[in-house]
């Protein structure tokens, strides 16, 4: 008998550790923001967001923006979305490929630090991977995500 309710324990300690994900918290805080600000929630397909900080060094921000802008003008593998502070900043050929959402006091920083730009990878309505995108990284990270 003690050993089914040891067996039983594990299995449901378990199941519940599987109900959680390794980003839960940053995503009920990023749905509330998408619902609070724009009106939106984390869509259920693949989503891409890349969320550009008012901290940042302006050439590497438009350099990773022109080379996302390439890698999507040859097809891309999830819907993408940025949110800015500065719609200017964004290159115009993105804008056309791309959803652009616009918050002008820039909310998404106080829900998660970032320079540069922070790369939210959605899935099932929930955060799967969270990247800072930066002169170093930014080749590989734009090859792997588009």
């Amino acid at each position: 008998m003690q050993t089914k309710l040891i067996g039983l324990f594990l299995f449901f300690t378990t199941f519940l550790q599987s109900c959680t994900t390794k980003y839960s918290d940053e995503t009920i805080s990023f749905q509330n923001y998408l619902g609070e600000v724009f009106h939106e929630k984390i869509p259920e397909n693949k989503h891409v967001y890349l969320l550009i900080a008012q901290f940042r060094c302006a050439g590497c921000v438009e350099q990773s923006l022109g080379k996302i802008a390439d890698k999507i003008s040859k097809g891309l593998n999830s819907e993408v979305t940025i949110i800015t502070y500065d719609n200017s900043i964004v290159p115009f050929a993105l804008t056309r490929k791309v959803k652009v959402l616009l918050d002008k006091n820039a909310g998404y920083e106080a829900i998660l630090s970032i320079a540069n730009i922070a790369l939210i990878k959605t899935e099932n309505g929930k955060i799967n991977a969270i990247e800072m995108i930066n002169l170093d990284n930014s080749d590989k990270i734009i090859e792997e995500e588009f």
